[in-house]
């Protein structure tokens, strides 16, 4: 089996797209209440932006002629951190090294841009995502703010 990682094609592949995030969502959140609103047609404009800006940042991860896997990813300006909007794989998928091959594939990317840090929101209720990146390298610098109750995690590349 071949992995490889393209760029996403929100027109052909919008829908999963959507699947994903459902699956990042129900593990942050415990449930899928209010994700209609934030990641229904909205979300297709916010994901194109991204895409245009760092289109090697916002990929599909195929595993032969399957996506399993997809990455958002943003140059934050005037700032030397790259941040990983989502990082996310099918269940199916999970414990298997393809979420570290998406680590290591944006970490290469944004090295190569200059960044020496990179940096994610994670909420602490997803245990097995926290454990993952304390797992490979990431520090927790606690919450975002006051008013968040994601936190903060951060890896030096």
């Amino acid at each position: 089996m071949t992995a490889r990682f393209e760029s996403i094609d929100i027109a052909r592949h919008f829908d999963i797209c959507q699947q994903m995030r459902a699956i990042s969502y129900q593990a942050s959140f415990g449930s899928l209440q209010g994700f209609a609103q934030e990641y229904g047609e909205s979300y297709r404009h916010r994901l194109q932006l991204k895409i245009d800006q760092l289109p090697q940042a916002c990929c599909h991860l195929w595993l032969d002629d399957q996506i399993i896997g997809q990455t958002e990813a943003k140059l934050l300006e005037l700032s030397d951190v790259g941040y990983l909007n989502l990082l996310v794989l099918k269940p199916e998928f999970q414990r298997q090294g393809y979420g570290r091959l998406m680590v290591d594939y944006l970490s290469e990317l944004f090295r190569h841009l200059g960044k020496t840090r990179l940096q994610l929101s994670v909420s602490p209720s997803n245990h097995p995502a926290m454990a993952f990146y304390r797992n490979n390298g990431w520090q927790d610098k606690g919450l975002r703010s006051q008013t968040s109750t994601m936190h903060l995690m951060e890896k030096s590349l």
